[in-house]
Formats: C-alpha cells, sequence, structure tokens
C-alpha cells in the first residue's frame, strides 16, 4: 500500500482532539476523512480550514448503516480512530438511565461499530511491507483503570473500550491489523474545556492533581496516535498509551 494511498477516518473529527489528530496525521502524508454529527456544511467548512486533503462525511457513529456507508466511500482505509464520545458524569445515585444509554450507545456500541466495519474492510487488504493491513485506534480514558467520583458510566464506557481493543488485537493479530488506544487525561479541549470554562474552581482542581501541574494540550494526544500511526508502531497491538501527566498516579477525589 503506497503512502500516498493512506487513508484515516477520524470520528468525533471536528471536535478539538479530533482536529489535532487530523492535523498530525496529514502531516505524515495521510488523506484525512473527518466524521461527525455536525451538518455537511459546517463540517466541510472545517476541513477545507484545515487544509488540502483533509474532507468531512456527517456520520452519527451509533447508525451502523451510516458507518458503513462512509467506509464504502473510501477504497482502501488504512487507520481508522474511534474517537467520538460523550461524557455524562453525575453522583452514581444520580445517574438516569437515559444518561447511561446515551453514553453506552455513544462511546461503546458506536466505537464497536467503526472497529468492525473497518476490520472487515482491512482483512480483505494488501498488506504493506512490515505486514500491516491496518490499524484501528480508540480513543480511551485514564478514567478505564482509575475509579473517579461522577465517572461512572463514562470509567465504564472507556474500560468497555479498552477491552474491546485488547480482544480485537488478540484475534486480529495473524491478519495484519493493529489495534491500541489511547488513553488522555484531563484534556484542555472539547467537553473538558466547555466544563472547565463554566466552573473555573474545578479546572484549577484538576491542574492541581496533575504531577506535570498542567492540563493536556490536545496536541499532546494527537502527537500519540501520530506514533500508533506510524512505522515505528508496527510491532505493538493490543496497548494502551497513557499519555495523560501522571494524573492516573493519583487518588481521585474530585
Amino acid at each position: 500500500m503506497a503512502q500516498q494511498e493512506r487513508v484515516a477516518l477520524i470520528t468525533g473529527g471536528v471536535g478539538d482532539i479530533g482536529q489535532a489528530i487530523a492535523r498530525r496525521l496529514r502531516v505524515q502524508g495521510l488523506r484525512i476523512v473527518l466524521l461527525d454529527l455536525v451538518p455537511q456544511m459546517d463540517g466541510s467548512a472545517v476541513a477545507a480550514a484545515l487544509g488540502e486533503g483533509i474532507t468531512y462525511r456527517q456520520c452519527d457513529v451509533t447508525d451502523r448503516a451510516q458507518v458503513e456507508a462512509a467506509f464504502a466511500e473510501e477504497e482502501q482505509i488504512y487507520v481508522a480512530i474511534a474517537n467520538a464520545g460523550v461524557v455524562l458524569g453525575d453522583q452514581f445515585l444520580s445517574v438516569s438511565e437515559e444518561s447511561w444509554h446515551t453514553t453506552m450507545e455513544v462511546n461503546l456500541t458506536g466505537t464497536f461499530h467503526i472497529a468492525q466495519v473497518a476490520a472487515k474492510r482491512m482483512v480483505q487488504q494488501s498488506r504493506d511491507v512490515n505486514g500491516v493491513r491496518g490499524k484501528v485506534l480508540f480513543t480511551g480514558s485514564w478514567t478505564q483503570n482509575r475509579p473517579c467520583p461522577r465517572s461512572a458510566i463514562y470509567g465504564a464506557s472507556k474500560a468497555g473500550v479498552q477491552m474491546l481493543a485488547q480482544c480485537m488485537a488478540q484475534e486480529l493479530a495473524d491478519e495484519g491489523v493493529l489495534v491500541n488506544v489511547v488513553a488522555p487525561g484531563a484534556v484542555d479541549g472539547g467537553i473538558t474545556r466547555r466544563t472547565y470554562a463554566q466552573n473555573a474552581g474545578f479546572r484549577e482542581q484538576m491542574a492541581g492533581m496533575v504531577p506535570l501541574k498542567t492540563l493536556q494540550p490536545v496536541d499532546s494526544v494527537a502527537g500519540a496516535f501520530a506514533y500508533l500511526c506510524s512505522s515505528d508502531a508496527d510491532h505493538m497491538t493490543g496497548s494502551t498509551m497513557v499519555v495523560d501527566g501522571g494524573l492516573s498516579l493519583l487518588s481521585c477525589q474530585v
């Protein structure tokens, strides 16, 4: 598979993390397709602003037919990144059934749709010089292995994503499909940034908990994905890159 032919599809692509990943992978020579819920015109404007070689398609990851249609537009897919997610935090006794279902539908079922559709395509593709047919990557979270108040459903969904990745990696290794997870910490972007904007005290408290004493730039998350997409990570599967400034080393008391 020639380098110039390599395509990466990124869900949640219009968000801060999605855009940061797109910029980094474009530098590596991949053609990027952003997938997200925003209207086609708005998403196309974001893609155009990011530069040449980046396009947009509207896609709801919870709708299997839409996912399959988005992937069918590409002849070959080298990277699929399941990055779309929601955060509906609340104290466990106050979590609504609706919040539970929405979180699992987007964060876990949506990730499953992307992963399975991508993997089915990849196993039919030719291998590159390192024996790789494709890479499926997930956005996890430091909370997938570290309990934190108000994060029961989110943490549970991301723990499920990590196990999904490990099972896929084990089954698909012989097929040349690599599956890994990037687990960020307190990211200064997207939903988390909006939460920080509404609650300055919470922002300061979270930043103070991080051993590196700063919220995580989206570019650091993108950098981890860029590494996993590079040939340097062609002998890496079933792994989780925890890139969280050391946040998961601590006991969360927020």
